[in-house]
């Protein structure tokens, strides 16, 4: 038998050349790739060592993806720029369960902002669902959308312990810092308030989680007052360590004077001592994939209760008036 070397210079062996060299068709070349044992022995070994002969590694992986009608790659789609994605803490904590899961899974991950018409076979969206592909498996982490399954912590239990810590420490002066966005948290807050006065709610604008700009806003807006507050509540870790930053430029001593309170327990929470309540972002990133596979295999995930959060006391939080005199 002889070989047209000619005829693939400048270029790889293709499994054409292989299916030539060895004497066989093309669906047989291919099928003693994907499918050996529909494959007879002799005819194994002439199209392996024709391939052997040629260079050829066997059909590319994305091809052997497309045949099979997946491409083993998951999108995490996040709103706004990347910039803001990845210096969102617990954007990133999701993002790392996302990805956690899908190496377990063997799928590859496809950070990107908005849902693209590439060829995934899942899209994992955080918060919000815009416009997509109903054809395409969906799951949304943090949020609501119809006709897609989402993944949610129960933020609202976060707002009503962050409060009834605060009250059980002694506080009945609270300025909670919010947004537009953090209905469910703020709910809970007010749900644990039960104070003779009116709740002292300071928002910053538009639906997105604050960054610290507006966190130093809140807090000085909501120290300006006749009454100073004992405590502050941010119902999210980035308005609560924008407070105790601004707190301390004030002078202001923390917890002697103001008690701060956060939701969230991001990375950088334990270093700085804030009290908060734990959202576990990164096991709903895992969860969120789990479901997307149960849905890509045909099977109907089970439906499951918000993931629990838990209360994580530490420094910045104490009993009010302790540092007065």
């Amino acid at each position: 038998m002889t070989v047209d070397k000619g005829a693939g210079k400048g270029r790889a062996p293709t499994l054409r050349d292989v299916a030539a060299v060895a004497g066989v068709s093309i669906w047989t070349a291919s099928t003693t790739f994907s499918k050996p044992e529909r494959v007879a022995e002799s005819t194994r070994q002439r199209v392996h060592e024709a391939a052997a002969r040629l260079g050829y590694t066997g059909p590319h992986p994305a091809a052997r993806s497309l045949a099979r009608g997946r491409t083993a790659m998951i999108a995490f789609v996040a709103p706004g720029a990347a910039d803001t994605l990845l210096g969102d803490p617990a954007a990133a904590l999701v993002a790392r369960g996302v990805l956690s899961a899908c190496d377990r899974a063997g799928y590859a991950l496809v950070l990107t902002a908005q849902a693209r018409d590439e060829a995934v076979d899942g899209q994992v969206f955080l918060n919000d669902v815009p416009d997509r592909d109903p054809r395409v498996p969906a799951v949304v982490v943090d949020g609501r959308a119809d006709g897609v399954d989402a993944v949610v912590a129960d933020t609202s239990g976060a707002g009503e312990a962050a409060m009834a810590y605060l009250r059980q420490l002694g506080h009945r002066d609270v300025a909670v810092l919010a947004w537009p966005g953090a209905g469910d948290r703020l709910e809970g807050a007010t749900r644990a308030w039960r104070g003779a006065t009116p709740l002292s709610v300071y928002e910053g604008p538009g639906d997105r989680r604050p960054g610290e700009q507006t966190g130093d806003a809140l807090v000085r807006a909501a120290m300006a007052g006749d009454r100073r507050p004992t405590a502050l509540l941010a119902l999210n870790d980035t308005l609560a360590l924008s407070a105790l930053q601004t707190l301390a430029w004030m002078g202001v001593a923390v917890p002697g004077d103001v008690s701060v309170m956060g939701i969230d327990d991001v990375p950088a929470a334990s270093g700085a001592g804030l009290s908060t309540v734990m959202v576990p972002y990164r096991p709903m990133g895992e969860r969120a994939v789990d479901v997307l596979l149960a849905r890509r295999e045909g099977a109907v995930p089970a439906g499951s209760p918000p993931l629990p959060t838990v209360l994580v006391p530490r420094r910045s939080t104490g009993p009010p008036g302790s540092g007065r005199r």
